[in-house]
């Protein structure tokens, strides 16, 4: 969650003789797909906003003492198995469950099937099979260290408009950041409509990998256009960026944008079945404004940043102002700062994510999911549903909070679903958490929150930033800042009440470490 102050991003590249063949190039493929396209018609039936930094190093006041009496909720716990290499314990499946029918259909950018003989048109440039984009030129430069962003560059900028480039498996080593700026699609060869990309390294899926040279905010790409990224992996390679300028700027704190893996500044734009994984610092995705229709779904976002060395932390996915999104039946494995993360989210779909940490004590986070305002966001939850996800903390119980609903501990900030005393408006129910230090933690306003399910989410020491004596005596605690939240009478409730507690830990960071 610690973000920098990011600037208003819009790419734009240099005007050269290349770059207006390039486009001349676009305007000739467009052209003869147009043409293509008419000709098959008979056949066929058919906002900018700012990053800021997380004052991770607050100060304030906690409350309260252990009680063992609490935890009599049911939670679910069936094992789920990570990937990667790091072993993963059981989580409740609550999100495992669900169909895939719940989340929305692929793009039409990737629901196509290629058939080279049958479906290019015998004048098509050498690059383009069937109806898709190739990048021939990338050959000698898979799975070696050679930097491979000036050619990538060129083949996105030369794929027409809406139409997909695919690259081969493999790995491909970035010491420049891409620029994708229109609507076209990114995905690997073969693997439209697979299983999702994993953080094993035989994934299958093309790779796109941070070398020791890449210097630039913001991380390896920077979509403004209606893209759609699918199986796609990005490897920050944390463990081979230590002392580079990125890694100073990320340890002082002075800008952690140099260690994001990847930035979706877009409206439209959608990334499905990819992996996020070993950002150096920040985080491994990041969605700012305009971020209207995004759909985040499918993906897994996995060790990225370090919780036990100072200001090195990083989110799995990060999220600003977005309308109308959908962020869905995603996996997140030891993100060391907050696992998923927003600052306002009007009228969203956030659910089925699955969040679950190891037994690493690096990685560890402060909250696995929080639902909060930054300084510079709304904060507005209006009309959001927030429902089937699953948290498992794991067997060091390594998440301070599971669902923080707030930002008090890190800044005097309020999220809300309605300002209008005595309603609400967003739903978060049908949550389960298991082993986390903390069940709920509540300082919000304007909400529903009711029937969610817990079981060991209490009862333990919390190490915070006031190096105070915390203690989660009920897995749901309210601050009293907290004003016109609608828990169902759970909080009255004879057999429920015992579940509620009041506390505040304004200024201080749970589960921090230090």
């Amino acid at each position: 969650m610690s973000k920098t102050n990011s600037l208003e991003v819009h790419s734009t590249l240099a005007e050269t003789p290349a770059r207006r063949y390039l486009l001349c190039m676009r305007a000739v493929v467009s052209k003869w797909l147009i043409g293509w396209m008419v000709a098959c018609a008979g056949c066929s039936s058919s906002e900018a906003d700012s990053t800021n930094n997380y004052a991770n190093s607050s100060d304030g006041s906690f409350v309260d003492s252990s009680s063992d009496s609490a935890d009599a909720s049911p939670a679910v716990d069936a094992a789920v198995d990570a990937t990667g290499d790091t072993s993963v314990d059981t989580v409740p499946d609550t999100a495992q469950d669900h169909a895939a029918s719940d989340s929305p259909s692929e793009d039409s950018l990737l629901d196509t099937t290629v058939d080279a003989e049958q479906d290019t048109p015998p004048d098509a440039p050498p690059w383009i099979v069937g109806n898709q984009a190739t990048c021939p030129e990338l050959a000698p430069l898979r799975d070696t260290s050679t930097d491979a962003s000036s050619i990538l560059q060129m083949c996105i900028d030369r794929t027409p408009d809406g139409m997909t480039l695919v690259l081969d498996p493999g790995r491909y080593s970035l010491a420049a950041q891409l620029h994708l700026d229109r609507e076209i699609g990114l995905s690997t060869t073969g693997r439209i409509g697979t299983a999702s990309c994993s953080t094993e390294p035989t994934h299958g899926c093309a790779e796109l990998f941070a070398l020791p040279a890449f210097d630039t905010r913001l991380g390896m790409f920077l979509a403004t256009g209606a893209v759609t990224i699918d199986h796609i992996v990005l490897h920050g390679n944390r463990q081979g960026r230590s002392g580079t300028h990125a890694h100073q700027m990320c340890s002082a704190l002075t800008d952690n944008a140099y260690g994001y893996n990847a930035t979706l500044q877009c409206s439209n734009c959608r990334m499905t079945h990819s992996v996020s994984m070993y950002a150096l610092c920040g985080t491994g995705l990041q969605v700012i404004a305009p971020a209207v229709n995004v759909t985040i779904s499918h993906n897994t976002f996995a060790f990225n940043g370090l919780h036990t060395t100072k200001n090195m932390w990083s989110d799995g996915l990060t999220v600003h102002d977005s309308e109308k999104g959908v962020y869905e039946h995603n996996t997140f494995i030891d993100n060391t700062d907050i696992d998923l993360i927003f600052g306002g989210c009007k009228k969203c779909k956030i659910r089925y994510n699955q969040v679950h940490h190891t037994s690493d004590p690096a990685g560890g986070a402060f909250a696995a999911i929080m639902i909060q305002k930054w300084p510079t966001t709304s904060g507005c939850y209006e009309d959001v549903d927030i429902s089937g996800n699953a948290v498992d903390c794991g067997p060091l119980r390594a998440c301070g909070s599971a669902f923080y609903i707030g930002s008090e501990s890190w800044y005097p900030e309020t999220p809300y679903g309605t300002l209008q005393n005595g309603t609400t408006s967003g739903l978060i129910k049908g949550n389960s958490v298991n082993r986390a230090m903390n069940a709920f933690y509540i300082a919000a306003r304007g909400l529903a929150i009711y029937g969610n399910d817990f079981l060991q989410a209490h009862g333990v020491p919390i190490p915070n930033s006031c190096h105070k004596n915390i203690v989660s005596t009920t897995p749901i605690v309210v601050s009293p800042t907290a004003a016109s939240c609608h828990f169902n009478f759970e909080n009255v409730d004879p057999g429920m009440s015992i579940h509620y507690s009041s506390a505040s830990w304004a200024g201080c960071v749970p589960n921090y470490p230090f």
